[in-house]
């Protein structure tokens, strides 16, 4: 984590402002932030907790952002399996956007393909990032590694 490096500097703003707001709405402000961020929010609130000084943060703010970083994981679980955790209208492209990407960063992953195919399916014929290719080829992909010697066919 680099407080100084544009990407971590806002990822951290956002940790932040939901640390300064209060205990009963920070778990709107954690999801609408998991909705806006994605995947590096959760990991860099873990790593926060763990070393609250060199994410700028002070010492005493270590139990809270452990609290965050534990209801993080679960909620981006849900964000990511297609349950909606905000009322933003653009959450279900925020949803194919961070899927894409985990899909990009490590194309063999089975899980991150089922999920960023069913996310694009889940939006609106018509929709720009609706792109049933994307979705078809990654499921095929998915396959073929599968049907390998040394696939898992339970990926299939």
């Amino acid at each position: 984590m680099n407080p100084d490096s544009e990407g971590d500097a806002g990822l951290l703003a956002a940790i932040g402002e939901t640390l300064r707001r209060p205990g009963n709405s920070r778990p709107d402000v954690l999801a609408d932030k998991l909705v806006e961020f994605g995947p590096r929010l959760a990991g860099t609130l873990t790593r926060a907790a763990q070393d609250p000084e060199a994410a700028g943060f002070r010492v005493s703010d270590r139990e809270e952002l452990a609290v965050l970083a534990g209801r993080a994981g679960p909620l981006l679980v849900a964000w990511l399996t297609g349950e909606r955790i905000t009322s933003r209208a653009d959450e279900g492209d925020r949803r194919v956007l961070a899927l894409k990407q985990a899909v990009a960063d490590d194309p063999g992953d089975p899980v991150f393909g089922r999920l960023a195919a069913d996310a694009v399916m889940r939006l609106p014929p018509g929709h720009e990032l609706r792109d049933a290719d994307f979705a078809r080829r990654v499921l095929m992909d998915q396959a073929d590694r599968a049907r390998r010697p040394e696939g898992d066919a339970d990926d299939l």
